[in-house]
């Protein structure tokens, strides 16, 4: 079992509406730094920000180099995007998760 905190802000289409969510993920640690993990959600924090505001390449490419888990959600519920950090800490390859509630 890993303790998973996330995140969500709208994904939106270029003329503003919303289209689903982008999820971002923080594992959580057992206590001790505050101080290392106050850095960790600012920095997951600035992904999602990011994500949210740029261009669908942006949060593509972004997804792929992030070091933090993230996925996006449609409107239906169903699982549009998956990145590597997700897979590596679920086990489930995108292919497994991408389509699915």
């Amino acid at each position: 079992e890993i303790p998973l905190k996330l995140c969500a802000v709208p994904r939106r289409g270029l003329d503003g509406t919303v289209t689903g969510a982008i999820c971002v993920g923080h594992v959580q640690t057992p206590p001790g730094s505050a101080n290392e993990r106050s850095q960790g959600q600012m920095t997951h924090a600035k992904s999602l920000q990011a994500a949210a505001t740029g261009t669908e390449g942006e949060l593509l490419r972004l997804m792929k180099i992030a070091g933090a888990p993230m996925f996006c959600i449609g409107l239906d519920g169903y699982i549009q995007e998956w990145n590597d950090k997700l897979a590596e800490i679920t086990g489930f390859e995108p292919e497994e998760a991408l389509n699915r509630h």
